[in-house]
């Protein structure tokens, strides 16, 4: 489960962490997971003084005994919030879940770092400015319907207005690309 010092925690708070930990004997892996990512994702997202938002949670068998609820083993899978799935650890220590979370965070900030780091994108992007005059006609060409209206370029007026045009096309594809990139950050592999 989260590591963290409890004090001055809502007991509450405390009591659902630990109630999300079971999984009940009709309960599969798979359905535990879905049961309990939701409500433990918001439990620390409204508690950020205490959690951080990279975590992981243990399943741990429960079982219904002469009229009470019984602890039993901790199991081999935990729901890592990182990589947003339930994950099979090799052993069930709290050591192989760490591992598990760290690596996850390692994974997560190297693609971060790969997508939004402009030295990186250097390499094989461009700026709207470095646009030839081929290109932005080809950029107008397809992407605009002045060519089958019958539009020319008969002046510098003219060019500048499909230049204008070509870079505000080339501009949003690039925040478009952008927007795709983080959404697949969030999506995770």
């Amino acid at each position: 489960m989260v590591k963290t010092n409890y004090s001055g925690l809502n007991p509450v708070v405390v009591q659902a962490l630990n109630n999300l930990q079971y999984r009940y004997s009709d309960e599969t892996p798979e359905m535990w997971c879905s049961r309990i990512s939701y409500p433990f994702k918001k439990l620390l997202e409204n508690n950020p003084k205490y959690f951080s938002k990279n975590a992981f949670i243990q399943m741990t068998e429960r079982s219904y005994k002469d009229g009470r609820f019984r602890v039993g083993e901790r199991s081999v899978y935990i729901y890592c919030t990182v990589c947003d799935s339930l994950v099979t650890i090799r052993e069930n220590t709290i050591e192989y879940a760490n591992n598990h979370l760290n690596e996850c965070i390692t994974k997560s900030t190297k693609k971060h770092l790969a997508y939004s780091n402009p030295i990186q994108k250097k390499k094989g992007g461009r700026i709207a400015l470095e646009l030839s005059k081929d290109e932005i006609y080809e950029i107008c060409g397809k992407f605009t319907d002045f060519p089958s209206r019958g539009f020319r370029i008969r002046c510098d007026a003219d060019y500048e207005l499909w230049k204008k045009i070509a870079y505000y096309i080339f501009n949003n594809a690039k925040i478009i690309q952008r927007a795709w990139r983080a959404f697949k950050l969030r999506q995770g592999p």
